[in-house]
């Protein structure tokens, strides 16, 4: 059976290879995690600049359906002048034509 001291030279070596390899995992996941929050914040700012366009494109086509609405009654009120003077026009005709 090997004394203590020969166990612990066994021992040394492995535990020694598992801390490097425990060290390298380390500085992956600390890589891995500093790309991470990189691609977040690329991500943040890309949506953010969306939103910010959507809020534009809203904006937008709000004033674009209040002057629809605003053209809408101009016609309307046009189409009614229209209207009416032709009422008077045959009022007129009919008139003269009895």
């Amino acid at each position: 059976m090997p004394s203590p001291e020969e166990r612990l030279n066994q021992i040394e070596p492995v535990i020694g290879e598992i801390l490097v390899k425990q060290d390298q995992l380390a500085a992956q996941v600390s890589q891995l995690s500093t790309q991470v929050r990189q691609q977040n914040a690329s991500l943040l700012n890309q949506l953010t600049d969306q939103g910010q366009r959507i809020d534009k494109l809203e904006n937008g086509l709000g004033e674009l359906k209040a002057e629809v609405s605003e053209l809408r009654t101009e016609v309307n009120q046009g189409f009614a002048l229209v209207n009416s003077r032709l009422t008077d026009l045959f009022t007129l005709l009919g008139e003269r034509i009895r």
